[in-house]
């Protein structure tokens, strides 16, 4: 039977997270899916913990492909362009999944026909403990300007989408130089910018990891290039109101906080 998710996994250096990540998904309620790891360029053991758990799990269906160093962007498109299944579901290499979560994503898919792309909220694990759910806003009004003026409150390990979406907004940015760590940020805008629709499913389905191998080393990146994605969408928005310079200069003021907390310590 082919599968009905293609479960996309990048990895670059995660050997120490990946195992428990993979793990996660063999305890999921709904089986049919396939996994696509793609390595992009990991230099660590990586690789050799996708091989191991292909050996002790041989009723998972997993590509593993190995690619040269190309950043989050590309190695999200070659797993897209690997995928066999009709949805597609983003998780990093050391986030978690809970048992129900594609279950529950299934049935918003097969039930709501006009949805693009659903969602759920999260917790939010802090070297192993977890601290908060992961704010997530509500998707009622206008999307696109939500995003792009309050913030990104779309997590990627907690999107799944139709994979005819490709044919309306393309795949994710390989932009490194001015996109990189802000990819899924890129894609979230394009989508509702198109009019797709987004689903939130109110229940907690899974946990975002932060520890200092994904996020300390590269936070001044990260908020660099947040800024980027929204003076790219902001400046090719073709209607704006007369409020949206004022709307634009807090968004960035909101940024550059975050940063300077970040940097400190503080958040």
């Amino acid at each position: 039977m082919p599968p009905t998710f293609s479960v996309i996994i990048p990895v670059y250096n995660g050997g120490l997270y990946l195992l428990e990540t993979l793990e996660c998904l063999c305890k999921q309620t709904y089986q049919n899916f396939e996994i696509v790891v793609v390595d992009d360029g990991s230099t660590d053991q990586s690789g050799e913990v996708v091989k191991n758990f292909v050996k002790t799990h041989p009723n998972i269906q997993l590509k593993y492909i190995y690619q040269k160093n190309k950043g989050l962007g590309c190695a999200r498109n070659t797993a897209i362009k690997a995928a066999s299944g009709p949805f597609l579901a983003l998780i990093d290499q050391d986030d978690i999944w809970y048992p129900k979560k594609l279950e529950k994503v299934l049935a918003i898919f097969e039930t709501q026909p006009d949805v693009s792309f659903v969602t759920h909220r999260l917790y939010r694990r802090v070297n192993g403990n977890i601290k908060e759910v992961v704010y997530t806003d509500s998707l009622n009004g206008d999307l696109f300007r939500k995003l792009l003026f309050d913030t990104n409150f779309l997590c990627g390990c907690a999107m799944s989408f139709r994979k005819e979406v490709l044919e309306r907004i393309g795949h994710f940015t390989e932009n490194r130089e001015f996109f990189h760590l802000s990819e899924d940020y890129d894609y979230w805008l394009r989508a509702s910018a198109a009019g797709l629709k987004f689903h939130l499913i109110e229940e907690i389905l899974g946990e975002y990891t932060v520890h200092i191998g994904n996020f300390s080393n590269n936070r001044r990146m990260m908020f660099r290039n947040e800024w980027n994605v929204v003076w790219e969408h902001y400046k090719t928005r073709p209607v704006r109101k007369l409020r949206d310079p004022l709307l634009l200069g807090k968004r960035k003021g909101k940024i550059l906080a975050r940063q300077a907390l970040a940097l400190l310590g503080l958040k």
